[in-house]
């Protein structure tokens, strides 16, 4: 595996960090259990942990020769449909040629 391979598996995880720190912030607000004393911070580096493999997703999406035009589309209908998830799913993914996964179908039908 290359350098550009763990950099990018690296912020995908990040990411899937990123959305859990969220989820766990969010769960215990809505059970009363969170305090409010320093969480902008916590919850701003989740964010950004969160939003970044987003962009490098779509700037790797580009240039990224393995991919048929309709992978490519599919990784933008889910980008659209799951929003900064769909980075972190692209980042991590072994074989990121969608077209060949069960959830194709589900994101042909969100294309048509």
């Amino acid at each position: 595996m290359g350098l550009e391979a763990v950099v990018l598996r690296v912020l995908g995880w990040t990411a899937w960090a990123g959305h859990g720190t969220l989820a766990s912030i969010y769960l215990a607000a809505a059970v009363g259990a969170a305090r409010l004393d320093g969480m902008a911070d916590v919850i701003l580096a989740a964010m950004v942990a969160a939003l970044i493999p987003t962009f490098v997703m779509m700037s790797h999406l580009r240039r990224n020769p393995e991919l048929l035009e309709q992978d490519r589309g599919l990784w933008r209908a889910m980008l659209l449909w799951s929003g900064p998830i769909a980075g972190a799913a692209y980042l991590t993914s072994h074989d990121r040629r969608i077209s060949r996964s069960q959830l194709a179908w589900l994101l042909r039908g969100f294309l048509k």
